[in-house]
């Protein structure tokens, strides 16, 4: 929240004054965590802090009172510079700006369309439709890393606005003077746009420093120490031979978690894609879900002597996938045959998340519930198939004669869980009227079939 906050801050020094209108520029600096492999990004915490620049090659305009209407309306230069500070390689640095920013939008509510095949030379940016370019992009060499990106079709809502050919973008990364010092690999990115306007340049000047900031801090979180949810549970023993429980236990979940939602109170998703060849059933590797618009992708589903796994990653992240918004998400399902029960499988699921800072806590919640909720109801699943929970009058009247209740629903169902956990609840009428305010803790509480942990860091490959 802090980039907000400094964005706002300076948006507010720049506009309420008409007697300072000397353009500034935004250095923001900051840590960005390391990325070990080009396949992961191994990283640290992200600390971020902001100030304000003058632009010595910007002009001090006048400051005359009869001219600072027009002013306030007409057009300019815009120009703006962002700063950071990365523990990485410029190769590095310019690979992740490319993917968090150039690909994904930085975190700003727009949708990046690829306007070349097999290739993000050219984006659109969508709703407004504009159309960047990369016009030229160095080789990474040691020491150094530069591309350079403008404006090639403004779009219907800028077209009247943006002088045409005067837009450019230059992202440089380069090591820092400390990096030899200190043995790390430090880099400095420098972040320059450039363009005139025909109107409103006090409104794109600040418009721009924000826009570039976000996208900016975007990147350092998109690469921050990610945080790990790591719950178990175990599967009782069935008839079905320990050797291939854990084989059976993955079939099951890709089928009633991953394709038919788990139990949760939510639409179907629709499934995509191919079959999955390793023990999926009828399971195939893509799905959306809705709401949210959120496109889940199987990366790999593999078994063993020691058991199975599958993972799975978010294809979409970010505004579409609103409430859950997150840079990175990836999870893992491990099917192990227990240690401590025999005939028993345990299951150990693991995902792994970056949030956008202002969802942080809203976004740990709402996975630890969509998480617990359908590995409680899969252990319903595997444990007693087809059982279903009776909808009864309160206190256990009779509805009309001998008719006893309403309907019943599966019990490895979210309502299904809810009601079940109602007519087992001893709890006294005051405490169950208090638990109605409180929705997360409906259903089964779990606490006897969910064991679950928060940490930072990151799935063990290995």
């Amino acid at each position: 929240m802090r980039g907000s906050f400094s964005s706002a801050v300076l948006l507010a020094l720049y506009t309420s004054s008409s007697s300072w209108t000397k353009p500034f520029v935004v250095v923001v600096h900051g840590f960005v965590p390391d990325l070990a492999t080009p396949s992961r990004h191994r990283s640290v915490s992200t600390a971020v802090s902001s100030q304000v620049q003058y632009s010595e090659d910007v002009p001090f305009p006048e400051t005359n009172v009869e001219g600072a209407a027009e002013r306030k309306e007409g057009g300019g230069k815009v120009s703006v510079r962002v700063e950071r500070t990365f523990p990485v390689p410029p190769i590095v640095a310019r690979k992740a700006w490319m993917e968090y920013h150039w690909k994904k939008g930085g975190g700003l509510p727009i949708f990046v369309i690829k306007n070349e095949e097999n290739s993000y030379k050219k984006r659109i940016v969508a709703p407004i439709m504009m159309e960047e370019t990369i016009v030229a992009s160095e080789e990474a060499r040691g020491d150094s890393a530069t591309l350079r990106y403008t404006v090639t079709k403004p779009g219907p809502f800028l077209n009247a606005k943006l002088v045409p050919e005067t837009h450019m973008g230059t992202v440089s990364f380069i090591s820092s003077a400390s990096s030899s010092d200190s043995g790390k690999e430090d880099c400095q990115m420098i972040w320059d746009v450039e363009f005139e306007t025909t109107r409103f340049r006090s409104f794109y000047q600040a418009f721009t420093e924000f826009s570039v900031g976000i996208a900016s801090r975007t990147v350092a979180e998109a690469l921050a120490t990610p945080r790990l949810l790591k719950m178990k549970v175990t599967l009782p023993s069935s008839e079905i031979s320990q050797d291939i429980a854990a084989v059976e236990a993955r079939k099951q979940w890709l089928e009633f978690c991953w394709k038919n939602g788990g139990g949760l109170p939510l639409p179907p998703a629709i499934s995509f894609g191919e079959l999955l060849e390793d023990g999926g059933g009828t399971a195939r590797k893509r799905l959306l879900r809705i709401p949210p618009l959120l496109i889940e992708s199987v990366t790999n589903s593999s078994s063993s002597s020691q058991g199975a796994e599958v993972f799975y990653q978010i294809s979409n992240p970010g505004w579409m996938a609103f409430p859950f918004l997150v840079h990175s998400h990836l999870g893992r399902v491990k099917f192990m045959p227990s240690l401590k029960q025999k005939g028993a499988v345990d299951i150990v699921w693991e995902v792994e998340i970056r949030p956008y800072s202002l969802m942080g806590p809203a976004v740990e919640k709402l996975t630890e519930m969509v998480v617990s909720t359908m590995l409680q109801n899969h252990a319903i699943h595997w444990s007693e198939p087809g059982a279903r929970v009776a909808v009864k009058a309160p206190r256990g009247k009779k509805i009309a004669g001998n008719l006893e209740r309403f309907w019943s629903v599966p019990k490895e169902s979210w309502l299904g869980g809810v009601l079940d956990a109602h007519l087992l609840d001893k709890r006294s009428t005051w405490q169950q009227t208090l638990a109605m305010f409180q929705p997360w803790t409906w259903g089964r509480s779990g606490d006897e079939m969910v064991l679950f942990e928060w940490e930072n860091g990151e799935i063990d490959i290995k």
